[in-house]
């Protein structure tokens, strides 16, 4: 999706409307809080009316995920796992160090129902449940870019608060972000490709998940 930066009329694409225009020729000059719709500020020094939500700390993870809005297909996919892997793998070393207590409740489940459950049905319920209903909610809403991805965010991150106070800080908090930012940005595209691309993400990190935790229960290693 195309749109015009109307600071500077740079043609830029994607749904995270931050103009790298702007931010690469005016950073040095930029205050540290940066005016919005609706900051009593709005009137004085410099104003970047492409970037939403500066008031709120999220002006270099705006800038960060709006260049790979820019990237093909595959291209964002994959560059979404591998920072997702990344986080998760840091995520999991915090949790070992504090000596969260693990989920448990997948112990019960055959090798064949863990792995249909987690990389199938898991991801397809989910996406449905979590990340298509609170952002059609959101939409319907009309909220910002930002709040779409919170509200997606937060059920998902709670449900699986249950499950364990490890998990959720891994699944819910961690994985819960990368999908839900990965179906708002696609959502602006299409409801198929937000769906499908986050079933993807949802599937392929479970099956890293799924395929360690068979590892260590067979001794495989």
């Amino acid at each position: 999706m195309n749109w015009l930066c109307d600071k500077c009329g740079t043609e830029n694409r994607g749904i995270i409307q931050v103009c790298l225009h702007c931010f690469q020729s005016r950073s040095a000059e930029a205050k540290e809080v940066m005016p919005v719709e609706g900051n009593a500020d709005a009137g004085q020094g410099m104003t970047w009316p492409c970037v939403p939500s500066t008031r709120f700390g999220f002006r270099w993870i705006t800038e960060h995920f709006s260049r790979g809005a820019k990237f093909g297909q595959w291209a964002y996919f994959f560059w979404m796992f591998f920072q997702l892997i990344l986080l998760l793998g840091l995520a999991i070393r915090i949790v070992s160090l504090l000596r969260l207590p693990p989920r448990t409740n997948l112990n019960s489940l055959g090798d064949v129902a863990l792995a249909f459950g987690g990389i199938v049905v898991a991801p397809l319920l989910e996406t449905l449940l979590f990340q298509s209903l609170f952002c059609a909610i959101g939409r319907g809403l009309k909220l910002g870019f930002w709040a779409q991805v919170i509200l997606v965010w937060i059920p998902f991150f709670l449900v699986h608060f249950g499950e364990g106070t490890g998990t959720a800080w891994c699944v819910g908090l961690v994985g819960g972000f990368f999908f839900s930012l990965t179906y708002v940005t696609k959502r602006a595209e299409s409801l198929g490709r937000a769906y499908w691309m986050t079933v993807a993400l949802h599937a392929l990190n479970n099956s890293c998940a799924l395929g360690l935790m068979l590892a260590v229960r067979h001794h495989w290693f």
